[in-house]
């Protein structure tokens, strides 16, 4: 008796493997995501840490800048000091040699009919070379005694600073020494027997 025909094997379902193949594609895909956003974490602490070294460095130029510019002021200030005690002892030496004019003019040393009114420089005439020599040192030394005395008044009257008064006394100080070696050397005089001039 003849056998029926057997139905050929069916192929093993091929849906196992595609599924494989698409859970593995997600989480590559899922760790390619997390790898980008690591990086990408790391890029922005990057940055900021470069921000904040340049806040520092922009924070330090900002501090020497605003020092620079307080010892610009200050220089200023010490300047305008300066050029008004140099107007003040210009007015000082204006206003001594008026009085002195008024005082020669008021004891009959001015000009009489016909004649010229000599200046106040020709009211001293030196007789020698060391005539000459002791007369300029003592001018010298008066002349820078009136101005440390006229610097002391402006200082106490508020008109110059500490600061001024203090380095331009150490200069008035200097130049009155020399000044007084000088009418010393003049007159023959020591250290010892050397008087200051009144």
């Amino acid at each position: 008796e003849p056998q029926p025909p057997q139905a050929p094997a069916q192929p093993p379902p091929q849906h196992s493997g595609r599924a494989d193949t698409r859970e593995l594609t997600r989480e590559l895909a899922e760790g390619r995501r997390e790898f980008i956003a690591l990086r990408l974490r790391e890029r922005a602490a990057e940055l900021a840490r470069e921000s904040a070294a340049r806040e520092a460095e922009l924070a330090r130029e900002r501090a020497v800048l605003q020092e620079r510019a307080r010892h610009v002021i200050d220089v200023e200030a010490q300047c305008l000091a300066e050029a008004e005690a140099g107007e003040a002892h210009t007015l000082a030496a204006s206003t001594y040699r008026a009085r002195a004019e008024e005082w020669v003019a008021a004891h009959g040393m001015g000009s009489s009919a016909g004649q010229t009114e000599p200046g106040i420089e020709a009211l001293v005439v030196p007789a020698d070379a060391r005539s000459e020599q002791l007369l300029a040192a003592l001018s010298e030394e008066r002349a820078v005694q009136e101005v440390l005395r006229t610097l002391a008044g402006l200082h106490e009257e508020g008109k110059v600073p500490t600061k001024l008064f203090l380095k331009q006394t150490r200069k008035l100080s200097r130049e009155l020494f020399f000044a007084r070696a000088a009418r010393m050397e003049a007159v023959g005089e020591t250290a010892l027997t050397a008087r200051p001039a009144r």
